[in-house]
C-alpha cells in the first residue's frame, strides 16, 4: 500500500506550455482531441506549436501524429506543507 506521503495532489501541480505559457482554464477537463482542436485555432496555434529544442527530433519523426508538449510544475512548498514538512524548499 502506498503511503499518502508519496502522493502529489492536483492542487500542488500545474501544467503549462513550453515557455511558461499558461493553459486556458476552460481546457482542464477536455479530452486530448478537444484540447488539441481548441489550441489549433490560428490565434492559439503559436503556443501549441512551440516545441522545445529537446523534442524537435521527436516532433520531426512524428509528422503523422500531433505532438503536444506540456511542462509539469510541482509546487514543492505546497507538497511539503501538505505532508507536514514545512520548512525550506531547498
Amino acid at each position: 500500500m502506498r503511503s499518502p506521503y508519496n502522493q502529489i495532489y492536483s492542487e500542488e501541480v500545474l501544467f503549462r506550455f513550453h515557455g511558461n505559457n499558461l493553459l486556458d482554464p476552460v481546457t482542464e477537463v477536455l479530452t486530448i482531441g478537444a484540447f488539441y482542436t481548441y489550441h489549433s485555432v490560428p490565434s492559439k496555434a503559436s503556443i501549441l506549436l512551440n516545441v522545445p529544442s529537446t523534442w524537435k527530433t521527436l516532433s520531426a519523426s512524428c509528422k503523422s501524429a500531433p505532438l503536444i508538449c506540456l511542462e509539469l510544475y510541482v509546487d514543492v512548498l505546497a507538497v511539503r506543507c501538505s505532508k507536514g514538512q514545512i520548512g525550506s524548499v531547498y
